[in-house]
């Protein structure tokens, strides 16, 4: 029992950890890796607890009787039994293959435990390599706790004040990124792949440290916030949407939200139009990255899950992207509710996304070459928007085609 508790509360530990490790050691280190510390390593120390130290315990009580039992009868007895105790110790561990058959049987119900002893010396090897490992992957260093600064709601002003960042050395993927987003102001971040676009979402969350410049929110610099309480008031949708296993209730409430704020996230959304076709409804069980779903209704239970947790900021990165035709007017639809008054940042490559935008933010080579309304930078003549607009376009009569024929 022992041995069991102390592994669940090593597991417990690691998991717990590596929720707060910065998203860079997870680049860095291979999945199997962590996989191997949280189940082969710890079933490594889960064998020395379970079996060893019991086995040690119990092999040591049986030599402390025996010989207590032979002082008992005859002190002489038991003083020249325990005289050639340490040689003979050696002598099994050292020379035990070379010792006489005969000898080994005669002094097996007292020698025993102590070459027992020493046969476990390989697992506790073992065990001594696995703890090494698994206190390497206790001891990285983790995400920063952030400041002391809380708030009950965000109001969702954001700012970007000559922001650089690199994810490796000075490989700077933003350079002097400068932007605000006003209380209820929806932006759409536009611009080719490797622009910056879904960093400055990682940024905005602080899942990442900034080298130079300042992120600010609601006039508050973003290294002054408590993590915990900024990233409650943050809803994020991806365009890879995870469902957990379980039922559909616990994935859109995560079990902080009531039933019934998750019955209205769905019906705002225009999820619950599915959701009543099923049997169970809201009690429909589904499982890890289930396929039972089309694309838009995984995508559709990722918007009813952010709305369920009433974030003030919200963040959509590519999340109307690669959705089927028959879903595409709810997906619409549920974009529109979903950033009703709340400041929105949107990575999209849909042109209505980008046209329903109060400020659009292109960018390119990690810099923001321009900025403003889509009728704004049609005007301007810009190049960027232009061919954004227009590979936008061609994006989505390619996905309607795609839907359509099936090729």
């Amino acid at each position: 029992m022992v041995g069991q508790w102390a592994m669940r509360d090593i597991r417990a530990q690691i998991f717990s950890h590596l929720q707060r490790l910065l998203l860079k050691f997870f680049d860095r280190t291979p999945i199997g890796r962590l996989m191997a510390h949280n189940t082969s390593d710890v079933d490594a120390l889960n064998e020395l607890f379970t079996e060893g130290v019991a086995s040690i315990l119990s092999e040591i009580f049986t030599i402390f009787t025996i010989m207590a039992y032979i002082f008992y009868m005859d002190v002489d007895m038991g003083l020249m039994t325990c005289a050639p105790l340490p040689l003979c110790a050696v002598a099994i561990f050292w020379l035990q293959r070379r010792t006489m058959r005969a000898d080994r049987i005669a002094r097996t119900r007292f020698f025993m435990p102590i070459r027992n002893i020493g046969e476990l010396y390989s697992t506790l090897q073992m065990a001594m390599a696995s703890s090494e490992r698994i206190f390497e992957l206790l001891d990285a260093e983790p995400e920063p706790e952030g400041g002391t600064h809380q708030q009950e709601s965000v109001l969702g002003e954001i700012e970007f004040c000559g922001v650089r960042f690199a994810y490796e050395g000075e490989d700077w993927v933003l350079r002097d990124a400068s932007f605000k987003a006003v209380l209820g102001e929806s932006i759409a971040l536009v611009g080719a792949t490797g622009a910056g676009k879904s960093t400055i979402i990682n940024l905005i969350g602080r899942f990442y440290e900034i080298q130079y410049g300042q992120i600010l929110v609601d006039g508050v610099d973003i290294c002054k916030w408590d993590i915990e309480t900024l990233r409650r008031r943050i809803g994020v949708v991806q365009q890879d949407v995870f469902l957990f296993a379980g039922d559909i209730e616990a994935n859109i409430g995560l079990e902080r939200a009531s039933c019934y704020k998750v019955e209205q996230a769905a019906h705002d959304v225009n999820a619950d139009r599915f959701i009543r076709s099923l049997s169970a409804g809201l009690g429909h069980q589904v499982a890890e990255r289930v396929v039972s779903f089309s694309a838009g209704q995984r995508q559709l239970l990722a918007f009813a899950r952010a709305l369920a947790a009433e974030p003030d900021i919200l963040v959509l990165d590519e999340a109307t992207a690669n959705i089927d035709t028959e879903t595409e007017m709810w997906i619409q639809e549920a974009v529109d509710k979903l950033m009703r008054g709340r400041t929105s940042i949107v990575v999209a490559h849909r042109l209505s996304t980008i046209r329903n935008a109060d400020k659009i933010i292109v960018m390119r080579h990690g810099r923001i070459r321009e900025e403003g309304r889509h009728e704004e930078l049609l005007a301007l003549g810009g190049f960027t928007i232009g061919y954004i607009s227009c590979n936008t376009e061609i994006t989505s009569v390619c996905f309607w085609l795609k839907n359509l024929f099936g090729k």
